[in-house]
């Protein structure tokens, strides 16, 4: 729920941080140039994801991704009016931490179908997927409230009319940075507590193998 809040949060307020922070023309290529530059990159990392869950387990380097996507944010707080290309740049290597989420949650996901079908003797991977897709929903619920709360507060309150100004530039900045550092922050703490990892994860493995579950 949380990735999928970051991932809302982000898509839904960059165009208006490209219009009314960079000062991009509204409908202009710029900003699609930027979500297709961030996808890019995040096709390209995905290897070095598969060689870091590898190495330090995929538990370990989701939270490593979680945690890097928050410094990866951080430099938006920073970009004004004309840094068109800075912003783009900046936009363009949050790939990075999206192709982490994106290959990590699966995995893990996985790991927790894994042991429920070696726990009850069968795979139950759609009604897990069923749950998981419930779950999603409530990322967009979340979303929604941060913009109205956070809008509440400025010179959109009350039917949203454009008029710019900084009350408005902060709010659309809290949307793309703090409130998903704080998600990510909480995603970490939670994945801290994420058992299926190490010696486990690989007795589970092999104990399917085993018992040939499928």
């Amino acid at each position: 729920m949380l990735v999928w809040y970051i991932f809302n949060s982000l898509i839904t307020i960059l165009p208006l941080y490209s219009v009314h922070v960079l000062g991009i023309g509204e409908g202009s290529f710029m900003i699609t140039l930027a979500l297709l530059a961030s996808l890019g990159l995040a096709a390209f990392v995905l290897p070095l994801h598969a060689k870091l869950g590898q190495k330090i387990g995929m538990r370990n380097a989701f939270m490593v991704t979680l945690a890097s996507w928050i410094g990866l944010l951080f430099p938006l707080v920073f970009l004004r009016s004309g840094d068109i290309v800075l912003g783009i740049i900046i936009t363009a290597i949050q790939g990075f931490a999206l192709s982490g989420c994106m290959f990590y949650v699966d995995i893990l996901h996985g790991a927790v179908i894994d042991e429920d079908a070696l726990n009850h003797g069968v795979r139950r991977s759609a009604s897990f997927y069923g749950v998981n897709a419930f779950v999603h929903r409530f990322s967009t619920i979340l979303v929604i409230l941060t913009i109205g709360l956070v809008f509440q507060g400025t010179s959109w309150a009350g039917g949203y009319t454009i008029n710019p100004g900084v009350d408005v530039i902060i709010g659309i900045k809290l949307i793309m940075v703090l409130f998903p550092s704080i998600a990510c922050g909480v995603a970490v703490i939670i994945l801290s507590r994420f058992k299926l990892h190490g010696e486990r994860l690989d007795d589970i493995s092999n104990a399917l193998k085993k018992a040939q579950i499928k």
